[in-house]
């Protein structure tokens, strides 16, 4: 919770996981795509200590007040999933991709 994670954005479960908490965290510039943008952000941060470090001062308290860390939040949000889940089973409608809804 102190030092700011370049994140390679893709398709399996750990990259989506980590662009969350960095989303959540309001640093989204921070997840990038393709391995280039990787490589020049990590640069970016590297060649800008004094940005760095403003990043790293406020890093704690921005994901301490981040939803990933609010678990009533979490929690209200994954009962309203399961609520629209167990409402399209019931009316018969079958599986949806949907997001929670956090905010």
């Amino acid at each position: 919770m102190g030092v700011p994670v370049v994140t390679l954005g893709g398709d399996r479960f750990c990259a989506r996981h980590a662009v969350t908490h960095l989303t959540s965290a309001g640093l989204p510039a921070l997840a990038v795509e393709g391995e280039d943008a990787y490589v020049a952000m990590a640069a970016a941060l590297v060649s800008d200590p004094e940005g760095l470090a403003s990043i790293r001062a406020r890093l704690r308290d921005r994901l301490a007040a981040s939803p990933a860390l609010d678990g009533i939040r979490f929690t209200r949000a994954l009962e309203a999933a399961y609520g629209a889940m167990w409402q399209r089973a019931a009316a018969g409608q079958g599986r949806a991709s949907f997001a929670l809804n956090i905010d």
